[in-house]
């Protein structure tokens, strides 16, 4: 654990209460790669669909747990901007998937299985009234909790959960059921808070870890600023549960052009 002197964040020094709290074990899931194993044997990488140059392209990318991924899977991906990559990677398994992002205006099915809302992710239902979470910083925009969408669409079980909301994904992990939730796909941004609170919440995540990649392409110098020693501002991490929807024998996508 790093000692007073060497603990930083965007205010200031960490206090000793602070320092307490973190642990080597919630330390090293900021370790860059993938931790698979049997939990997950064959990760597939997916790079970023938000980068500069074809090389800064495999710089951030995600992992995603194939073994897991197979008709009749459900995906949940909040965060869109326009970019499909990652929903469309997930309806070529056959996966229903659906997309949320209230700071966009689209068509309510993109395809066979797929659909979209202009819906946000919360910890309350209603209308977002705090600081603006979206890349147009539209405003005043609705939010539901995860269960309450499950329960609106009659899902009883979300096979991959995907987050990239800008800061807004911490309220959200406290909240989250996650005996309901095959696997996790986050990117992770600490902007506003010590490191502490991050690690804490981190740390109460009952899922395995198994993926790592740190984010240094974007615009923002700040995101390669250090929080912590050796540890910047934004991640993406991947965690996996104990408990699987269906058995999925398929592990390689399908490959079929999709009829948009």
């Amino acid at each position: 654990t790093p000692n007073k002197q060497e603990t930083h964040d965007h205010e200031g020094k960490l206090d000793e209460g602070h320092v307490s709290r973190i642990t080597d074990g919630v330390v090293s899931l900021f370790r860059h790669g993938v931790r698979g194993g049997e939990i997950c044997p064959r990760p597939k990488i997916l790079p970023d669909a938000y980068c500069s140059t074809p090389r800064s392209c495999r710089d951030t990318p995600r992992a995603v747990c194939v073994d897991r991924l197979g008709p009749p899977c459900v995906v949940y991906s909040f965060g869109i901007n326009y970019q499909w990559d990652f929903d469309d990677f997930a309806h070529g398994f056959g996966c229903e998937v659906h997309s949320f992002d209230p700071g966009m205006k689209y068509k309510h099915q993109r395809a066979q299985r797929h659909y979209f809302e202009a819906v946000g992710i919360g910890n309350t239902v209603g209308t977002h009234d705090g600081p603006s979470t979206l890349y147009s910083r539209k405003t005043g925009y609705q939010v539901e909790t995860l269960q309450h969408i499950m329960a609106r669409l009659k899902h009883t079980f979300v096979d991959l959960l995907r987050l990239d909301v800008e800061h807004a994904e911490w309220d959200v992990l406290e909240g989250l059921p996650f005996d309901k939730i095959g696997q996790l796909s986050i990117e992770l941004h600490m902007w506003h808070r010590p490191f502490a609170y991050y690690a804490g919440v981190l740390a109460r995540i009952p899922m395995t870890h198994t993926a790592t990649f740190q984010n240094t392409d974007r615009a923002n110098k700040r995101t390669m600023t250090e929080i912590w020693p050796n540890i910047t501002r934004v991640y993406e991490m991947t965690f996996v549960g104990n408990k699987v929807g269906r058995q999925h024998p398929r592990g390689d996508a399908d490959t079929r052009r999709n009829d948009f």
